[in-house]
């Protein structure tokens, strides 16, 4: 698999309503990519970690999306079958909450476990 480049979304989904480097929502990212046939890849497309201007070209890419969805929350047998006859599966973790923003380890707690 050739990694994707998270500063390709982070310059060019803004219009998808996404806010760059502060952040932004995985199905904006999504639309994004299936609008634009692909996503470059991280060596053509570096991360800089600051907001840029859009330089996506199709000939980096290293993806493309078609479709996504959302799975029930909670349901671990909807992202066991997920994983099993689909794949793949993105996870994204809400930075909003004030216990993630006091993490300064390797260890997170999950209250709402699966």
């Amino acid at each position: 698999m050739i990694p994707p480049s998270p500063q390709n979304l982070v310059d060019c989904s803004t219009s998808y309503g996404n806010h760059g480097c502060n952040g932004g929502l995985m199905s904006k990212a999504f639309k994004y990519i299936i609008d634009k046939d692909g996503i470059d890849s991280n060596k053509v497309y570096p991360y800089d970690g600051k907001d840029g201007k859009f330089r996506y070209s199709a000939q980096g890419r290293a993806g493309y999306c078609w479709s996504f969805r959302f799975l029930p929350h909670g349901n671990e047998k909807a992202l066991q079958y997920t994983v099993a006859t689909v794949a793949p599966v993105s996870v994204a973790i809400s930075s909003t909450l004030g216990t993630f923003r006091s993490y300064k380890g390797e260890y997170i707690m999950i209250q709402d476990a699966l």
